[in-house]
């Protein structure tokens, strides 16, 4: 299973344990910083649209909730195909 993580870099310290944990495991875990994913405009599509070109299905979100807002309604208003 693979599960993606988007995150600040201000909560990685929190996932070392879980990473160290799930290493070599049946669980991938893939990480990515929000800082790095969307223009200062705060568009996430085209990083929404990357992630799911990659197959990942399962993800968590670790931000501040303005920013699962924008995502969250991003999603809705097509910004990925079903």
């Amino acid at each position: 299973m693979q599960l993606l993580v988007l995150l600040t870099s201000a909560v990685l310290v929190r996932y070392q344990e879980l990473i160290r944990t799930l290493s070599g495991g049946p669980v991938q875990l893939s990480l990515r910083k929000l800082e790095d994913i969307p223009p200062k405009s705060g568009d996430f599509c085209p990083a929404l649209k990357e992630i799911q070109r990659s197959g990942e299905r399962r993800f968590i979100l670790d931000c501040d909730w303005h920013a699962v807002y924008d995502i969250l309604h991003q999603v809705r208003n097509n910004c990925l195909e079903t």
